[in-house]
């Protein structure tokens, strides 16, 4: 019972109990690192690389109306970014993660036309 206090006590500080414990982050951006620097992983976009950290981490993704985690997950993305350039940079991978997957390109053009076409990229 004093164990639940104690962590409703802890989530009336914090305002947000969707907020990620800090080791958990830690131990996020770790995985998203070392994700980033192997040579044999071949993410084709960032969002797989976070998706595979939390996955690996035991962490629910979160949505944006968990504010506080989602504020955490922006960061992380941030982070995820500037440590796969990184690696591009280091020639550790190529330049491939920045580019859209096709699934994800099918996907945001559906059946009205090409991605590319209809947002002049």
């Amino acid at each position: 019972m004093e164990l639940l206090r104690k962590f409703l006590a802890e989530q009336t500080k914090s305002g947000d109990s969707s907020e990620v414990p800090y080791k958990n982050i830690e131990r996020i951006k770790k995985l998203i690192k070392k994700g980033a620097m192997d040579s044999e992983a071949h993410w084709s976009n960032v969002f797989e690389l976070i998706h595979s950290a939390y996955q690996t981490e035991g962490v629910e993704r979160p949505m944006p109306s968990m504010k506080a985690a989602w504020e955490q997950y922006e960061d992380i993305l941030l982070f995820a970014v500037q440590q796969l350039q990184k690696a591009t940079e280091k020639g550790v991978r190529d330049d491939g993660w920045k580019l859209l997957s096709q699934k994800l390109e099918d996907q945001i053009s559906g059946s009205s036309g090409n991605f590319r076409q209809k947002f002049g990229i």
